[in-house]
């Protein structure tokens, strides 16, 4: 095939590039950069750029090679290239640690048993009980990502290089689990990518042979390539295979295991006849949020200056809202979502920088009994062992008929363990004494009921935290102390909360997709309606971050971090963006996070409490369509409308086929709004991700 032809197809497809996607596609030289912001299209470009090499450059799929960061998005690249051209599902694509993985054991027969991540977590926790270090799990998960992150740094066992990012508590459980490993013969899977750079350095039969199946390699998210990936990839391509790297320094939010946003321009240093490429629109966003991102990313300290343009159009500005609690900021959050649900919103998110912050929203969104799916059981505030200990003993002051005798025992139990432990009492005397506590507490409101059960538990698990070490953050059961009030007595406060848990226990099923997630886990999604909430300044930058700032340099870079993170949150909103904060955190006064503060006066924000009906209530520049009209979108080019349905709120919901197959929902109202229509032939130019 012929470039002429291979365009024609593309044409015939109804994918139209922009000049910087279709010079990514084609560009033929030994090193290509392509700095792919969000929006931008990179997983079409990976996807076209690999059917141009076979169809034009005549390279047979199984010797393209294309690393991606998760097997997800390996995964969805496979489906994507199938679809496009059959052939294509024969390109090689996987993770670093599949595809070293795959090539140690077809080439060297190596085929170590590997731990699982469970695995990994209990020998870590075994070493922390030898060595008498907590083990609850923060500091478990913890001590994981320090040692795997001096792991992809090849650091070596050395006290005086660690001295100044590592204590020598981390060195100790390092070298203790590597030998725990080595007692076991297991592997864990940082050491597949160990193992594979040590095999290719030092074994030139087994590089080249590499080197003659592959032809071309490609990596995604190249940003997040840790330094003994990246020298791996270095060691296997070099003077010998073309390589294409796709990145963006704004969304590198890895450090934490290696990654360093600076990698792009020392693959640009490391291969200096490189073609530089800046994926320059953005298909996802209204110019507002591009806006609002932008502005936020360019304060950054080290970045690639890079222009970005939007092409879906202007959209409803940003809101922020600011709340007295965490309790406050859920409720409001969830009284916004559940109208979007009511008008059928197809995806909403609610994002956070942990998760702990998202537990408040969970209980709000359960309460209103709005699904969440899936739901991650950490986000389950009444699943924490020190609140579970805390509605234990109040609810034996209801003694209602459903509590047992084995309850009410097990209430009385706990409740000596507080008393025992400080006043050393015999059993007799902390029995009447929890019989007064329970006499007390029954026609107590919820606040001063929690008010006089903390003066007992509180000091109970400080003296337990002392005696046996940190066993855990305690911030989930202060949730539920700020979540009484004076307003509602003890009784109700523990029946609602008892309906929240066995609601959770049903599956719930709606139309509308909500997720919670964290800013990490958010990373490469989209969606209609975004609420991003907890943005203070205790949590961004987040504070356990900046405990690893051990001078001026590291600050910066955790900083810069922080700073990124926020970006890649901001950017998965497609049409509507709500930013959310409060005042009070866990029992701290607090502001509006650094990175958003010096914009207050610079961005124009709308309020949240704006009424979303202005959307229905749009005056129309076009009449409701009717099945079989032809329309022009912006994006997606020619299309005849298929299906047009009234909804509750008077919006209609309108279906359009472009392209004779590709089948596409809108809200009829929101389209106008954006400026998405069109009646000229101008179909506009560029695909999206």
């Amino acid at each position: 095939m012929t470039e002429s032809e291979f365009k024609a197809l593309l044409d015939s497809r109804s994918l139209h590039l922009t000049n910087e996607q279709w010079e990514a596609i084609r560009e033929p030289g030994p090193a290509l950069t392509i700095y792919a912001g969000p929006g931008s299209g990179k997983t079409t470009v990976l996807t076209l750029r690999a059917a141009y090499l076979h169809l034009v450059r005549k390279i047979r799929p199984e010797q393209i090679v294309i690393f991606t960061f998760t097997r997800k998005s390996a995964k969805e690249l496979q489906a994507r290239l199938g679809s496009f051209l059959p052939p294509l599902k024969n390109v090689i694509a996987g993770t670093f640690h599949s595809l070293f993985l795959h090539w140690l054991m077809r080439e060297k027969h190596i085929n170590p048993k590997l731990w699982s991540a469970q695995e990994q977590r209990a020998a870590i926790v075994t070493v922390l009980t030898e060595l008498r270090l907590p083990t609850h799990q923060e500091a478990r998960d913890q001590y994981v990502q320090s040692v795997s992150k001096l792991k992809n740094l090849m650091q070596e066992f050395n006290r005086d290089n660690l001295i100044d990012t590592h204590t020598r508590q981390t060195l100790k459980v390092w070298e203790r689990y590597e030998q725990l490993k080595r007692d076991h013969g297991r592997f864990d899977f940082d050491d597949i990518l160990s193992e594979f750079y040590q095999t290719i350095e030092h074994d030139l039969d087994f590089r080249k042979r590499l080197q003659d199946m592959i032809s071309v390699v490609m990596v995604d998210e190249f940003q997040d390539t840790s330094q003994i990936q990246w020298l791996s990839i270095i060691l296997l391509c070099k003077q010998k295979i073309p390589l294409t790297v796709v990145g963006d320094d704004d969304q590198s939010i890895y450090r934490f295991r290696g990654a360093k946003p600076d990698i792009l321009a020392a693959f640009e240093h490391s291969f200096p006849t490189t073609k530089t490429i800046v994926l320059k629109h953005n298909f996802r966003s209204t110019d507002p949020i591009i806006q609002l991102a932008t502005e936020v990313i360019e304060q950054a300290a080290t970045r690639k200056q890079k222009p970005f343009t939007g092409v879906v159009g202007s959209g409803i500005q940003p809101s922020l809202s600011c709340h007295q609690t965490e309790w406050a900021e859920a409720l409001q959050v969830t009284h916004e979502i559940a109208h979007l649900v009511r008008i059928n919103t197809h995806s909403i998110a609610v994002l956070a920088r942990t998760h702990r912050q998202l537990i408040c929203v969970v209980d709000a969104l359960r309460k209103n009994r709005i699904a969440i799916q899936p739901l991650d059981p950490q986000l389950d505030l009444y699943r924490d062992y020190h609140v579970q200990r805390l509605l234990c003993v109040l609810r034996a002051t209801q003694c209602t008929s459903d509590a047992t005798e084995q309850d009410h025992m097990e209430a009385r139990l706990e409740y000596g363990k507080w008393r025992q432990d400080s006043l050393k009492q015999p059993k007799l005397a902390t029995s009447i004494d929890f019989d007064r506590f329970l006499q007390k507490m029954r026609h107590s409101t919820a606040k001063t009921a929690i008010d006089v059960a903390r003066a007992v538990y509180d000091p109970y698990l400080w003296r337990a935290r002392k005696n046996r070490g940190n066993d855990g953050t305690l911030e989930r059961l202060y949730l539920l102390y700020e979540q009484a009030s004076d307003d509602q007595s003890l009784s109700q406060w523990l029946t609602d909360i008892d309906t929240v848990i066995a609601q959770s226990q049903q599956r719930q099923v709606h139309s509308t997709q909500i997720q919670l997630l964290t800013f990490h886990a958010a990373k490469g999604l989209e969606f209609d309606h975004v609420f991003i909430i907890g943005l203070h300044a205790h949590a961004i930058p987040h504070q356990r971050a900046m405990v690893e700032a051990h001078n001026e340099y590291d600050r910066q870079q955790i900083l810069d971090e922080e700073r990124r993170l926020l970006y890649v949150a901001l950017t998965r909103s497609r049409f509507r963006l709500s930013l959310h904060y409060a005042q009070t955190v866990l029992q701290q006064r607090t502001e509006v996070t650094p990175y958003l503060k010096p914009l207050l006066q610079k961005v124009s924000f709308t309020s949240s409490a704006s009424d979303e009906t202005d959307l229905w209530n749009h005056q129309s520049k076009f009449a409701i369509p009717t099945p079989g009209t032809v329309l022009f979108h912006k994006i997606f080019g020619r299309g005849k409308v298929i299906s047009v349905d009234s909804m509750q709120n008077a919006g209609h919901k309108v279906c359009i086929i472009f392209n004779g197959r590709d089948r596409k929902c809108f809200y009829w109202e929101i389209l106008q709004q954006l400026g998405h229509l069109s009646v000229s032939t101008d179909r506009g130019k560029g695909i999206r991700q």
